[in-house]
């Protein structure tokens, strides 16, 4: 129950300091230069622009409409209520009902036709408070007026402002139930533009609430960028483009263990290609836990890699071998596959057992195993990529002795 709680509430850590920063630092933007104050002022206006060309650039459709929002409520939030009596209608509506949208749609890129859904239905939400606050009566004041009254607020101010808020408090119950993961920026934005329903009075904390939840959606963009070029989908473990860069930033005492599943390919071939997904997954998540300041990598197929800076490998041995320990203990259980064989298909039975499929049969308990080769920078090796192939040496070596051990290289 507690990593469930955790899950829930770590993504609205960030922008709930994020929110404190801005309240906090609002009061003291008055004792600051007047063309500082202009600045600030007006970033809410035209950062939204860019930010939607950053989306553009990289094909995220859902940032792209949240940086649409935003500009619409910014330039909303330049007015007064008696310029525009639906403005505690209007900011609720995009804000409240758009952002929900937004975190219920998956991603399909700037480009799709499909994106204007998250559109549409904030566009029918905006309408039907708009209709419930100038259409009060019959039906509308006796269901919701004793309900949504709040001190110092009428009845169609107090609709405008909670039920888009009730609409994104289902919209993150509804994600969690379904096991989705909570987007932490669109859930940043919500919780960066509370000051829209309840301070609406305060003109410059909302264009700094503006500005900060379009900074938050920008770095959302560049962060799932770097994720998508560096790190890998399947085990999260950041894969070989960051290994490289990470070889390149490394000091004159570090080592290198290289890891491999033992039988991997056989695997495979007996349980099918997505318990061999599992397989690697499980094994990523052991990698994580690894002490003595080891980083984990993900190097392709089933190797992984580690480095361990500022460590010699005896230094890392033990850590490697706590590793490698826990892996052949871990009792995996699985359901095994029973494919329907397809008539057609009958007398390829080999590439058969190697396709996915759906299965029902009882459990089996099964265990992997990892051989791991270790080197350090020394005088034998004059580069990274020189103690990364000894390590691979160390790797072949385990393997020949029998694998699930760990080997350290002591030259050729």
């Amino acid at each position: 129950m507690s990593d469930q709680l955790e899950k829930f509430f770590s993504p609205m850590i960030a922008p709930l300091l994020l929110l404190a920063l801005v309240v906090l630092g609002t009061p003291y933007l008055d004792s600051a230069p007047p063309f500082t104050r202009e600045v600030i002022g007006s970033l809410d206006l035209w950062s939204p622009f860019l930010g939607m060309t950053l989306a553009a650039m990289f094909n995220r459709g859902k940032a792209a409409w949240g940086f649409i929002f935003l500009a619409a409520t910014g330039y909303l939030s330049q007015h007064d209520f008696n310029e525009l009596p639906l403005l505690p209608v209007l900011l609720p509506a995009i804000t409240g009902f758009a952002f929900s949208m937004l975190m219920l749609f998956p991603e399909r890129g700037a480009g799709s036709a499909r994106n204007l859904l998250p559109l549409l239905i904030p566009a029918g939400c905006a309408g039907l408070v708009a209709y419930l606050m100038m259409n009060p009566q019959p039906a509308a004041e006796r269901l919701l007026t004793p309900r949504l009254s709040m001190p110092g607020l009428d009845a169609s101010f107090a609709i405008a402002q909670l039920l888009p808020l009730a609409f994104f408090t289902f919209s993150l119950i509804w994600i969690r139930f379904f096991g989705q993961v909570i987007n932490q920026a669109l859930t940043g934005v919500q919780l960066l533009l509370l000051p829209v329903f309840l301070m609406p009075a305060e003109p410059l904390l909302l264009s700094n609430c503006f500005t900060a939840s379009v900074l938050l959606l920008a770095t959302s963009i560049l962060r799932d960028s770097y994720n998508m070029a560096y790190r890998d989908d399947l085990t999260g473990l950041p894969q070989r483009r960051a290994l490289n860069e990470a070889l390149q930033g490394l000091g004159s005492r570090y080592c290198i263990a290289m890891c491999d599943v033992d039988h991997f390919k056989k695997f495979n071939d007996t349980w099918g290609h997505d318990i061999g997904d599992q397989v690697l997954q499980m094994v990523a998540s052991q990698l994580r836990k690894v002490q003595g300041g080891g980083r984990p990598y993900r190097y392709g197929g089933e190797e992984f890699c580690i480095l361990f800076p500022g460590k010699r490998a005896d230094a890392a041995f033990v850590h490697l071998d706590e590793i490698r320990k826990n892996i052949a203990a871990y009792d995996m259980v699985i359901r095994q596959q029973q494919r329907e064989m397809n008539d057609k298909t009958k007398g390829n039975a080999a590439k058969q057992q190697r396709t996915r499929g759906s299965f029902r049969k009882a459990e089996a308990i099964v265990n992997v195993t990892i051989s791991m080769g270790v080197a350090e920078a020394g005088p034998a090796a004059g580069s990274a990529e020189e103690v990364l192939k000894q390590a691979d040496q160390a790797l072949y070596a385990a393997k020949e002795a029998g694998r699930n051990r760990v080997v350290e290289f002591h030259g050729s």
